[in-house]
């Protein structure tokens, strides 16, 4: 992913100053962290002399990769993203499993080598497989990765070949996309109370996960049958992934992290605009398109109306009701189309133009509302009180965050339209932003910082080490896996010695293969 590139990069030259991983959470910067301190202190000294607010690179860059973190972390869409990924590794060891205690032994990747099999275990690997592509066609889909959902097309164009010649197939079927949405809601809610009894088990008096789920909705839900409409938005997705739409959710999320950058700039409306259409380096597209659609969409000349405003669509294309616990809120407003981000954020295009765009942050409620009243939407603060309702505390850190995200926009809803807002204000409340809503580990050029909780950090870097070594098991080349962040040897070593263990207890044998690299 080529973030935070200076718009000063021209063609051929596109510069790259920081890089965000949405599966690790993890942030790499190509400046020292005094570097950034020094344009921190620069930008808010000229903030109090009254001169122009323009962000100098090496914090545009901070917020701009900051605006990816709370995009992934405190929406329904990132939490579910990462539940989602939670459930492909369970598939993969489920897969492995009854690969090895069948004698069958495996070849990386699994999924370009799956064997011929018989009876109980082809039933589980196949079973295991099932839910791991069809968790990764859902996730292509929703992302709107079209060259990566393309590939994964091919696997089983091919494996329909096979069965045409008359061999059995090795891939199980690939479902709709409405039918995977509902039997991940399934799966995900048993996932999540499994959770649960196994922290109540171990004595822990705080439960891993928010749960609570309304069983009878996510039951009704499978026995809802399709709309014409919900046809017609499938046939009309897959036809955007084959024509290669450049409305992707990655186009959503590049857009919103690089308008966060303009957040109180002196520019005019005119030469943003100007900005928005220049021809570019296509490398750099990517970060202008859904600008320059919110742009014709937005009904304002103003730069000070536009951001916010715009800022506040890309949150709502994120902002779906899409975990188990909201069943009860689909099953009031069925309408598959508001589940899809690059559906939604069709949809917001198609009606921003008819709402009056928000004068200022204290106007966030009324747009929000209006934006949602006119869709016929699940409203935000309707996801919001299902997870205040909800356990104040949860040991997996990812649902914490997420939770606690939920706790602050139920005092103010918009808090996290603006990404800089407490990057550097020293009060206890940006203390406490910080510590919930900051990167967990930060790449600078000369040194790693880490989060000050160790607990929490050694938490979501075993989740993510565990993600990575089932990944590789199912689509790697090899086991020798690029370490998540610089660190050190030592720390790569720890690492290594942490997932070999893991593998060690998970399938009872040795991977001396295995290796962060």
């Amino acid at each position: 992913m080529a973030d935070a590139v200076p718009d000063s990069a021209r063609p051929g030259s596109v510069k790259e100053l920081g890089l965000f991983n949405a599966e690790s959470l993890y942030v790499r910067f190509d400046f020292t962290r005094d570097a950034l301190t020094a344009a921190a202190q620069q930008y808010f000294q000229r903030i109090e002399s009254g001169a122009g607010q323009e962000m100098p690179e090496e914090l545009k860059t901070y917020v701009h990769e900051l605006t990816h973190y709370l995009h992934y972390t405190t929406t329904p869409y990132g939490l579910f993203l990462q539940y989602c990924r939670v459930l492909q590794s369970r598939a993969a060891i489920e897969i492995v499993q009854a690969l090895l205690a069948a004698g069958a032994g495996f070849r990386v990747p699994i999924l370009e080598n799956v064997p011929m099999l018989r009876g109980e275990t082809e039933a589980l690997v196949q079973r295991g497989l099932s839910m791991w592509l069809n968790i990764e066609n859902l996730l292509l889909t929703m992302h709107a990765d079209t060259e990566r959902r393309a590939k994964l097309l091919e696997k089983f164009l091919a494996d329909a070949a096979r069965f045409d010649a008359g061999q059995r197939p090795r891939l199980p079927p690939l479902l709709d996309l409405r039918s995977t949405f509902l039997k991940v809601q399934e799966s995900m809610a048993d996932l999540l109370e499994s959770n649960n009894a196994a922290a109540a088990a171990a004595g822990n008096p705080v439960p891993m996960e928010p749960a609570g789920f309304d069983r009878d909705a996510l039951r009704n839900e499978t026995n809802l049958l399709p709309t014409s409409e919900d046809w017609a938005m499938l046939r009309l997705q897959d036809a955007l992934d084959l024509l290669g739409s450049p409305w992707s959710t990655a186009a959503v999320i590049e857009s919103a992290a690089t308008a966060a950058e303009f957040w109180g700039t002196a520019m005019d409306y005119e030469s943003f605009v100007a900005w928005a259409h220049a021809k570019v380096d296509p490398q750099l597209q990517v970060y202008r398109t859904c600008i320059a659609q919110g742009l014709a969409s937005i009904q304002t000349r103003r730069l000070q109306e536009f951001i916010p405003t715009y800022l506040t669509l890309c949150e709502l294309a994120l902002y779906a009701p899409l975990l188990p616990h909201h069943a009860g809120l689909r099953r009031k407003r069925p309408d598959f189309r508001q589940i899809l981000p690059v559906q939604r954020w069709m949809e917001l295009m198609r009606v921003a133009g008819e709402i009056a765009p928000m004068r200022a942050m204290w106007d966030h409620d009324r747009y929000v509302m209006e934006i949602c009243r006119t869709l016929d939407w699940v409203h935000p603060t309707q996801i919001i009180r299902v997870a205040v309702d909800g356990p104040e505390r949860v040991s997996n850190p990812l649902a914490y965050i997420y939770v606690s995200a939920q706790r602050w926009r139920a005092h103010n809803a918009g808090v996290f339209i603006d990404a800089g807002r407490f990057l550097f204000d020293s009060s206890p409340q940006g203390e406490e932003w910080r510590d919930l809503f900051n990167f967990v580990i930060l790449d600078y050029a000369d040194r790693t910082m880490y989060h000050r909780d160790k607990g929490f950090l050694q938490s979501m870097t075993t989740r993510h080490l565990n993600m990575l070594g089932m990944r590789a098991l199912m689509v790697g080349n090899s086991l020798a896996i690029p370490a998540p962040y610089r660190g050190d040897d030592a720390e790569r070593e720890w690492m290594t010695s942490w997932l070999r263990e893991r593998f060690r207890a998970l399938f009872g044998r040795d991977f001396p293969e295995l290796q962060f690299v």
